[in-house]
């Protein structure tokens, strides 16, 4: 398996949470709509310069789940 980043975009009561490599910076990553967390964490994916690839993995409340790879 190709190692790669991991960005989790999650709904977490009345906020979407963004944890980057498993870290939430409290107040930072705590978003109002899921359209703002997706772009910051898009955002965060552009901040990684070694390399790797990044994935973006969105879980919704019904904890369905999707895949988006940044470049």
């Amino acid at each position: 398996m190709i190692p790669r980043h991991s960005i989790q975009v999650r709904k977490r009561d009345l906020r979407w949470e963004v944890a980057k490599d498993g870290m939430t910076r409290p107040r930072i990553d705590w978003l109002c709509t899921k359209e703002r967390a997706i772009r910051h964490a898009m955002d965060l994916a552009n901040e990684f310069d070694d390399g790797l690839p990044c994935e973006i993995v969105l879980e919704r409340s019904d904890f369905t789940v999707e895949v988006l790879v940044a470049a």
